[in-house]
């Protein structure tokens, strides 16, 4: 089946509720089968090419049995390539307002960016936020390469984002407790 075939059938797949969590992946990593092949039970494997990334995580981010999204491709400071698709910032801000978001609620509790150097610097913790802001979810992702140790890789991600509290910052400043029991 070509990754085109394999694309639409993901895409397909997305409109049935997938629970636990998913791994979308560009199947054009080279060595992703040794992965898929110890990929945990419970996580759904959802191929993905860069015509498909936005559809499919839009009606991922809506599914309501969902709670983590894992996104492995390759990476760059702010974003993840899916083909020739960079996800980043401004495509990450026209997805969410698409899906709609703020309307609609959202399952997803964690997000992973398995790819490299995606939390990297300013602009790559920029995005993270913008995720987590955006989803409501905690956003991982790693200022370095990702892979194998033999090539310099981790799989640590050692970078996260949290949502903003639904809050204004006035509001936590006059706020003069804590929530200990």
């Amino acid at each position: 089946m070509s990754v085109l075939n394999l694309s639409r059938a993901a895409a397909a797949r997305c409109s049935v509720n997938i629970s636990g969590s998913a791994l979308l992946y560009d199947p054009t990593v080279e060595h992703v089968g040794a992965l898929l092949r110890g990929l945990d039970p419970d996580c759904t494997p959802v191929p993905v090419s860069g015509n498909d990334i936005c559809r499919i995580l839009a009606d991922l981010l809506q599914a309501d049995t969902l709670h983590t999204i894992h996104l492995l491709g390759h990476g760059a400071p702010g974003g993840i390539f899916f083909g020739n698709v960079f996800v980043n910032d401004s495509i990450w801000e026209g997805l969410t307002r698409e899906s709609a978001l703020d309307r609609a609620p959202s399952s997803i509790q964690t997000i992973n960016f398995w790819s490299c150097e995606t939390g990297r610097g300013e602009i790559g913790m920029k995005f993270l936020k913008q995720v987590a802001d955006s989803t409501g979810a905690t956003v991982h992702g790693s200022d370095r390469k990702v892979g194998s140790a033999e090539h310099g890789g981790s799989w640590e991600l050692g970078r996260h984002a949290a949502p903003r509290p639904p809050f204004s910052g006035d509001a936590l400043e006059r706020f003069e407790g804590v929530l200990n029991h």
